[in-house]
């Protein structure tokens, strides 16, 4: 009976190291890189990774753009930075390297409906009918349907 005891409390307690550890994990990768996006003082916004996580609120910011790169901004260059969630931040990922075709917009949008993003699936089949206010697909994914045949 000691023995059952013992083993049950061994793996409750493995148990809890390997969530502890996965935490700590976790929050070091949080805070080693975070992805947002940066609001900047001029009006513009850069969506990217923040390599310094624990700068104090007088640091720079130091930002790697998915587009590439690293960019260096003044404490109040930076006047609001909007969390991303993993999901959203795969989203920027991917749009930063995708075209402005019909055939790329399909493919986000697709991708964005997936991964339950519906602004962003809009905003690609927007997109689409913005080359080809034609495109059959994209209005009726939009919802869009044809009032007496026209």
């Amino acid at each position: 009976m000691y023995q059952s005891i013992l083993w049950r409390d061994r793996i409750r307690l493995g148990s809890v190291a390997a969530c502890m550890l996965t935490l700590i994990c976790c929050h070091q990768e949080r805070n080693s890189a975070r992805a947002d996006i940066f609001l900047l003082d001029g009006g513009g916004k850069i969506i990217g990774d923040l390599v310094n996580a624990d700068r104090a609120e007088n640091d720079p910011w130091i930002i790697r753009p998915y587009a590439g790169g690293q960019i260096t901004l003044e404490a109040s260059g930076v006047t609001d930075v909007d969390r991303q969630r993993p999901r959203e931040i795969e989203y920027w990922k991917k749009r930063i390297v995708s075209a402005d075709t019909i055939s790329d917009h399909l493919a986000m949008a697709q991708w964005c409906r997936e991964n339950k993003l519906k602004r962003e699936q809009k905003f690609h089949l927007q997109q689409v009918l913005e080359i080809d206010p034609d495109h059959a697909d994209a209005r009726r994914l939009l919802g869009y349907s044809r009032v007496d045949g026209t």
